[in-house]
């Protein structure tokens, strides 16, 4: 279904999971990029027969850090972002 859409992805990754009873699977990443952001598509999530797909925006990320931090310094109270310089306006 994305791949109908977007093609193939730019990166596929298989990495191993385990669930409470130590069996074990393969939990297939695919990840498509885009000028706008990354979407990610796990095959398996939490538990095995749960997937999860995310779009993340980098531009949007940064605003909504960039909110908190200052409705934090309204409230009075040091972020930590600033103090680790983590995040910039750029």
């Amino acid at each position: 279904m994305l791949t109908g859409k977007y093609g193939d992805p730019n990166s596929e990754n298989i990495e191993m999971v385990q669930n409470a009873m130590g069996a074990t699977f393969s939990n297939l990443i695919s990840e498509w990029r885009f000028e706008e952001g990354t979407l990610v598509l796990k095959q398996r999530s939490g538990k095995i027969d749960k997937g999860f797909l995310t779009f993340e925006n980098p531009t949007v990320e940064r605003e909504i850090a960039l909110g908190a931090m200052q409705r934090q310094q309204k409230a009075g109270k040091k972020s930590i972002l600033t103090s680790v310089g983590r995040i910039s306006k750029a």
